[in-house]
C-alpha cells in the first residue's frame, strides 16, 4: 500500500554511499561484475542507438537509454546520437548509472551534456546528488534535484529513485513523491533499479501522469525483487502494476 505524499528529502549521504558500494553482498558483485564485460564485450557500435525518423503516427515515442558508461564504444559520440534521436522526434529517457572512474570533472561535464537532451533522467539519490555535485558537498537531496533539474531541457522529468521510500519525481520546478509504505521480504535488490524504470516508463507510454508512473515503477520493482529464482516474466504477468490504484 502506498501513496503520493509531500516531499521530503532525507539527507542520508553516508548510508546512501555504503548502500551503494555493499547493497547484494559479494554475490551481487559477481553478477554486476558479469554483466559489465558481456556489455563491454558487445558494444563495439553505435547501431542499436542510430535514430532513424519515427514511422508515421510514431512520433515522439522514447529511446530508452540505460548506463552508457557500461558502453565504452559509445561515450565519445553518445551526446551526438541523442541529439540525433531528440532531433527526430524521440523522447530521450536515460538511466545514466555509475561511472567507473567515479564523478571526476571530465564526467560531470560528460554527463551535463547527455542531460540537455534528456526528457526523462532516472536516476537514484546518490547519483542525483554526484551528478548536482561533490556528494560530501552536496548532501541535501532537495538541493540536488534543483541543480540537476537546471541541466535538463525545459518540461523534462527528473526522477529520483529512493528505494524502500519510493520515487520522487521533478517536473517544471514541482515534485511529488510517491510514499511505498508496504515492507517487502527482500534478500537481493540487484536489478530494483531496472525494475522501476520498466513500470515507469511502461506508464508514461500508456499515457498516465507523473504519480501514476512513479506508482507503477514501485509497484513494478516490488512485484519482481522478491522472486527467487527471478527467471523469465511471462507477457501481461505483471499488467496489474500499471493499473491505477484507488
Amino acid at each position: 500500500m502506498a501513496a503520493a505524499a509531500a516531499v521530503g528529502y532525507p539527507r542520508r549521504t553516508a548510508d546512501l554511499r555504503q548502500r551503494h558500494h555493499h547493497v547484494g553482498g559479494p554475490a551481487a558483485h559477481r553478477r554486476r561484475a558479469h554483466l559489465l564485460h558481456q556489455l563491454r564485450a558487445s558494444a563495439t557500435s553505435d547501431a542499436g542507438l542510430r535514430a532513424e525518423t519515427p514511422a508515421a503516427g510514431l512520433a515522439r515515442q522514447r529511446r530508452f537509454v540505460h548506463r552508457p558508461f557500461l558502453l565504452p564504444g559509445l561515450r565519445e559520440r553518445f551526446r551526438q546520437l541523442l541529439a540525433q534521436a531528440s532531433a527526430k522526434g524521440y523522447q530521450i529517457a536515460l538511466d545514466t548509472g555509475w561511472p567507473p572512474e567515479g564523478w571526476t570533472p571530465q564526467v560531470h561535464e560528460e554527463v551535463e551534456g547527455w542531460l540537455a537532451h534528456c526528457d526523462h533522467l532516472l536516476v537514484n539519490e546518490l547519483e542525483a546528488m554526484s551528478i548536482a555535485g561533490n556528494p560530501d558537498d552536496c548532501h541535501d537531496l532537495e538541493l540536488a534535484v534543483q541543480r540537476v533539474a537546471g541541466l535538463l531541457k525545459p518540461g523534462a522529468h527528473l526522477i529520483v529513485k529512493l528505494g524502500a521510500a519510493g520515487a520522487l519525481g521533478h517536473v517544471d520546478g514541482r515534485s511529488i513523491r510517491y510514499a511505498t509504505q508496504e515492507t517487502l521480504e527482500i534478500f537481493d535488490t540487484v536489478g530494483a533499479g531496472d525494475s522501476f524504470n520498466t513500470g515507469y516508463l511502461a506508464a508514461r507510454l500508456n499515457r498516465a501522469s507523473l504519480i501514476e508512473a512513479l506508482a507503477a515503477g514501485c509497484r513494478t520493482a516490488a512485484a519482481i525483487l522478491p522472486r527467487f529464482p527471478r527467471k523469465s516474466i511471462a507477457a501481461g504477468e505483471l499488467s496489474h502494476c500499471l493499473l491505477p490504484q484507488s
